[in-house]
């Protein structure tokens, strides 16, 4: 199967970049890949689940290339992408910039007060040489404690408001640029390590590439060492968390690509045989996950069982496949329908922030919002509103389709 899915794979990602050239449509398949090669690569071809699976996974690669191609047809991105590129950048205007300054401000309060309520700091545990066991278990709390502290909404601002707002006023040149160098910035590091979660530091980072490429300011050479300071950060973090026995370069390398190539690829296969066993819930569980955001409000359990089975404890979330999530909402049927509505979305939004106006603060949203639509091949419906990508869609409409802002 893995020979099948190679081929169909190439051919849809060489196709879809001759058609988009390097941007949002192209960046998701090349992550589509990150996902499903190591998918189909443990499946069983003696499981009925492994192989309809794998149907699926053929469908929607081919479902969304499909969409892509036919979309382009009528509004070819490769072409606005060239025009794009031949566009000066605009700088946010006075008001805008203020505005964004605000958001800074909100935000590092946010966060403060929320490893205030929490009551620890991982990066602070591990500077002041606390245990393995004290920290493993302050980053289960901090997100799967006793006391709900809603890290779902203080994560808008901590992962996602405060970065964005740090790289959109930097890209505009402000004055005080010490003020956010010397103190914003370590505060912002200290939010997105707080927790111990890794993933949302190294997202904020790739997050930032893009920006700098699609400003047009992007250069390899300057990537070497920003690029090292990640991985150092993430061995560190994995040797305090319990997952490497030491902080060796290699035993860091072969942490990171396990955990790109194989954890969650393993871990969302092992949860797609659990949900071929179970009834197709059209649309419930994605109706709980939505509801799920609102305070107080039980969102879907799936992963949360799935991760219970695997390790006996249900203070996790066990990975979920995009594609399973649709397949275990809507059948196959909504496999085919979703993965050619997603593929037209994908395209049209790429088209549309084509042709707009060079100015940071967009750029830097939509930055940001490919990089995690991009990743979007792992997670339900409810990823889009975690890693805050409905909420900079949002913004970009209230501030950058709203004249008050332009002046």
């Amino acid at each position: 199967m893995i020979y099948i899915f190679l081929l169909s794979y190439i051919i849809c990602t060489y196709l879809t970049y001759r058609i988009v050239r390097a941007t949002l449509p192209f960046f998701y398949l090349l992550f589509f890949g990150v996902m499903y090669i190591g998918t189909t690569y443990g499946l069983n071809i003696d499981y009925e689940s492994d192989v309809y699976y794998f149907f699926l996974i053929i469908t929607f690669l081919f479902c969304y290339t499909i969409a892509t191609v036919l979309f382009n047809i009528k509004f070819p991105i490769s072409k606005a992408f060239k025009v794009y590129k031949s566009k000066p950048f605009i700088y946010d205007s006075n008001s805008t910039i203020r505005l964004f300054w605000f958001l800074l401000i909100i935000s590092s309060i946010l966060t403060v007060f929320y490893f205030y309520l929490v009551g620890s700091n991982i990066f602070i545990m591990i500077m002041n040489d606390s245990s393995q066991a004290d920290i493993t278990t302050a980053r289960v709390n901090s997100y799967s404690g006793e006391t709900y502290f809603a890290p779902g909404y203080f994560n808008q601002f901590k992962n996602v408001l405060f970065p964005v707002s740090i790289c959109i006023l930097l890209f505009n040149n402000v004055k005080n640029k010490k003020i956010i160098k010397f103190f914003f910035i370590p505060l912002a590091f200290l939010g997105l390590a707080g927790t111990g979660q890794r993933a949302f530091l190294m997202y904020t980072f790739l997050g930032i590439v893009i920006s700098f490429f699609y400003i047009g300011k992007l250069k390899f050479k300057s990537l070497i060492i920003p690029s090292a300071l990640m991985i150092l950060s993430f061995g560190v973090g994995s040797f305090y968390l319990g997952r490497t026995q030491d902080l060796s370069f290699f035993a860091t390398f072969d942490n990171l690509l396990t955990r790109i190539f194989y954890n969650e690829q393993s871990e969302s296969l092992i949860t797609f045989r659990y949900l071929y066993e179970i009834p197709i819930s059209y649309g419930y569980d994605w109706y709980r996950g939505i509801i799920g955001i609102l305070p107080g409000v039980k969102g879907s359990e799936i992963q949360h069982i799935v991760f219970g089975l695997i390790h006996g404890n249900p203070r996790g979330t066990a990975a979920l496949s995009f594609i399973g999530s649709i397949y275990h909402n809507f059948g196959f049927v909504g496999v085919v329908i979703v993965s050619f509505i997603f593929g037209f979305l994908v395209n049209k939004l790429t088209f549309n922030f084509l042709k707009r106006k060079k100015e940071i603060g967009i750029v830097v949203f939509f930055s940001f919002i490919t990089f995690y639509i991009s990743i979007y091949s792992s997670g339900d419906v409810v990823f889009l509103f975690n890693k805050g990508v409905v909420l900079l869609m949002l913004l970009t409409v209230l501030i950058y389709n709203n004249r008050v802002w332009k002046r």
